[in-house]
């Protein structure tokens, strides 16, 4: 698994300290009761979006796209996707390491785990955009070798959460 933050990133430490609290104050003994995952299924009839994971490349090469970023730099995007929404199995959501947030985590096929370890150990440092529905949804630095799930944070109320974990169901 691997943190993939948006605007804010907090240690992984702060998580823990989180936990710890929130656990101590809670009477379940259980702990995916307190944390979860939670799985999120897609709402019955809603349209499935169509999500891409590219690497942001530094300069443009044959077949390469460019759209821009949430934050209005236009980015570079590697011609093919690492993965795509046909590669999601599972999507779940649970607490964050940002206090009071929730993440949502995105399970894949073992072979786009495979892809994805493939890729993000060969990259590691570099950016990863998700393309939602052809627009650029989020742009993450990896920070460490990933496959599967992966973990999306970014100050998520746990409706926002949920609304994303739906939209990313298969």
């Amino acid at each position: 698994m691997i943190l993939l933050g948006g605007h804010r990133r907090t240690a992984v430490a702060v998580f823990a300290v989180a936990l710890l609290a929130l656990v101590s104050c809670r009477s379940s003994t259980n702990p995916q009761d307190i944390i979860g995952p939670w799985d999120v299924q897609r709402p019955s009839g809603a349209p499935s979006s169509t999500l891409e994971l590219r690497l942001v490349l530094d300069e443009p090469v044959s077949g390469s796209i460019e759209l821009p970023a949430p934050e209005g730099e236009t980015l570079v995007l590697a011609p093919e996707a690492v993965v795509t929404q046909g590669d999601i199995v599972k999507t779940a959501i649970g607490l964050s390491a940002i206090p009071e947030s929730y993440a949502v985590y995105v399970y894949f096929t073992p072979e786009a785990a495979q892809r994805m370890q493939e890729v993000s150990r060969a990259n590691i440092g570099r950016r990863m955009a998700f393309v939602l529905d052809g627009q650029v949804f989020l742009v993450a630095v990896m920070h460490a070798t990933v496959n599967s799930p992966i973990l999306v944070e970014d100050d998520y109320s746990r409706e926002e959460a949920t609304r994303v974990a739906e939209r990313l169901a298969p």
